[in-house]
């Protein structure tokens, strides 16, 4: 019997699953010893210590199954999968013009600009410097809303 080829893991291409899903992962490399959610940093493993990542980093780290032991980049992955990671980014920090930018590559539809900045300042009023990003409730209610925009 032939092995089966893995199939390559495809990130949701909607903004708001796809920020559902950075979520998941993010609460879920938290419980993991081999990782620790560090905004700044997008999967770098510390020497005696655990990977840093941050929330497009936990999405490699859970979704993508990227080594805690390997540093890496959205650049060295491929276009598409790159895009999402700098869009889950530019949506953690509250940039969702910035984050549909990611996505398609165009500019978001003039009738969804004013539903994308008021999602972003709900999410960057609440955004805390100390952890580098706004409670995943806030994440979750901003993914909401985008759903209802259709994005």
């Amino acid at each position: 019997m032939m092995p089966t080829k893995k199939k390559p893991v495809r990130l949701p291409s909607k903004l708001s699953a796809l920020l559902r899903l950075a979520v998941k992962d993010a609460k879920a490399v938290s419980r993991r010893k081999a990782y620790r959610l560090e905004m700044g940093s997008w999967h770098r493993p510390e020497p005696d210590g655990p990977c840093l990542v941050c929330m497009a980093g936990a999405t490699m780290a859970n979704t993508l199954k990227v080594d805690p032991r390997c540093m890496i980049e959205p650049q060295e992955l491929d276009e598409s999968t790159r895009n999402k990671l700098y869009a889950i980014d530019s949506a953690r920090a509250g940039a969702f013009q910035s984050a549909l930018w990611e996505l398609h590559q165009r500019r978001p539809p003039v009738s969804k600009r004013e539903t994308l900045r008021r999602i972003g300042s709900e999410v960057y009023a609440k955004h805390k410097s100390a952890d580098g990003r706004a409670p995943w409730s806030v994440y979750l209610a901003a993914a909401d809303e985008l759903e209802k925009a259709g994005l």
